[in-house]
């Protein structure tokens, strides 16, 4: 049979659709930290601890997650300027976004209740990772992910760790448990944001003087 040009269109288009599909197919990590195991006894210890080694990440603080690379060796972050290096880079999502988490995130919620030092979070990106290796990086205080530059920018001290790693099995779908560890390293703020603050704190005091005298 013959098709006409109209219909060999239509057929051109309807198969570049399912290339195109196949190509985008999706891929989803589930990343969790929790005390409470699934089916098992509590384990206390299976949490994020801060720099003082005596406290929980807060509800609210950040978690982010990295994928490790071609070479699936963990490069880390530079603590002078926040940038992540080698070909380390924050897992870009599928149909948008990147992998973060905030601490007591419920996004699903097999462990109740979630607060300080726990996660869990479901993080869907593009199939091509499905064999690639991960790491998490916790941060005490908000930061910024400037994805130009793959680093990330804190507005004040701050303190970061990373975890463990991960290696994907190429699994349609998977459960990565990250485990226990500590924000112990001391992010340096940039400097153009300490001079920032450096000026603010100056015109605050700049004002009150002014107000003092004016009293006087």
């Amino acid at each position: 049979m013959r098709l006409g040009g109209k219909m060999k269109g239509v057929l051109v288009v309807a198969l570049a659709l399912l290339a195109s599909s196949t190509a985008m197919a999706q891929w989803t990590l589930t990343w969790y930290v929790s005390p409470e195991q699934s089916g098992g006894t509590p384990d206390l210890t299976n949490t994020i601890i801060d720099n003082t080694g005596a406290a929980q990440l807060d509800v609210g603080d950040q978690v982010y997650l990295v994928y490790a690379g071609a070479d699936g060796i963990v490069q880390g972050i530079d603590a002078l300027t926040g940038n992540i290096l080698g070909d380390d880079v924050v897992v870009s999502l599928y149909g948008g976004g990147y992998g973060e988490a905030s601490i007591g995130d419920v996004d699903q919620l097999p462990f109740d209740p979630q607060g300080p030092g726990e996660f869990y979070q479901a993080s869907s990106m593009l199939d091509s990772l499905d064999s690639g290796t991960f790491y998490a990086v916790a941060f005490e205080t908000p930061v910024t992910y400037v994805s130009g530059d793959n680093r990330f920018q804190t507005l004040g001290q701050n303190y970061f760790g990373v975890s463990g790693t991960y290696t994907a099995t190429g699994a349609p779908s998977e459960v990565w448990d990250v485990g226990p560890f500590q924000t112990s390293t001391s992010l340096i703020p940039e400097p153009a944001t300490i001079a920032l603050m450096a000026a603010g704190m100056g015109g605050v005091m700049a004002y009150r003087r002014k107000r003092r005298l004016v009293a006087a």
